[in-house]
């Protein structure tokens, strides 16, 4: 019986090869290999990750009797790892990554201000590595030129996948978007809700971090008093 790839079915010639339990063409060989590359070099660093994060479960076990041999735990160093690479995606290439988003703006004689609301973006905690929730406002008035809408959204998700201070995180959204659009002036509002408060600690389930960042008109009290009655609105 002829022998064909495991992958698109074309008949094996001289030249082929098994990877894994695949029996593949030299063309699909070729295509595994680029996606096993880059699947490698999005998770760089994940090893480290895993060992770590075994060391923390046989922390667990040593100091509290947590329960090993539980079939629950057996992948878990893996999916940490590779839900950090998600959670912390913000951390590599940052510049590059905000300059990718802010790096197109479109010119539009706009003088009013523009607002997003209601901006969601998740991110840890530097001091505990527990979960923060933001819910953000980023305004800013036009020089000229204006971001497609959803570059303000992207912009905070970017910054957000990082362990960062929440008063950081705000100035940082205000200073990028001031320069990158050259802006008259900019407003960012950021409500934290910050787990390492819910969980542990003051227990406070309710309580939420306020910060804001204002920047170039922004600063004129006419311009901030519309910015948080919109923001409050």
């Amino acid at each position: 019986m002829e022998e064909r790839c495991q992958r698109c079915g074309a008949a094996l010639t001289g030249g082929n090869s098994e990877e894994g339990d695949l029996t593949l063409c030299v063309k699909c060989e070729e295509r595994y290999l680029a996606a096993k590359q880059s699947l490698q070099s999005e998770f760089v660093g994940v090893a480290k990750i895993e060992k770590g994060m075994t060391t923390i479960l046989e922390g667990l076990h040593d100091a509290f009797g947590l329960d090993l041999e539980d079939v629950n735990f057996k992948d878990t160093p893996r999916r940490v790892a590779r839900a950090y690479a998600e959670i912390f995606r913000g951390v590599k290439d940052t510049d590059k990554q905000v300059q990718r988003i802010l790096g197109t703006s479109f010119p539009a004689e706009v003088k009013e201000m523009i607002v997003v609301k209601d901006v969601k973006a998740f991110s840890m905690c530097p001091h505990h590595f527990l979960p923060v929730e933001y819910d953000i406002t980023v305004a800013y008035i036009s020089n000229g030129k204006v971001l497609g809408i959803s570059k303000l959204s992207r912009l905070a998700e970017v910054l957000a996948k990082r362990p960062v201070l929440q008063e950081t995180f705000t100035e940082e959204i205000a200073e990028e978007l001031f320069k990158g659009v050259e802006a008259l002036g900019v407003g960012v509002w950021v409500e934290g809700t910050h787990y390492c408060m819910k969980m542990r600690g003051a227990k406070q389930v309710q309580a939420k971090t306020v910060t804001s960042a204002i920047r170039g008109c922004f600063e004129e009290p006419e311009v901030q008093a519309e910015f948080l009655s919109l923001t409050k609105g």
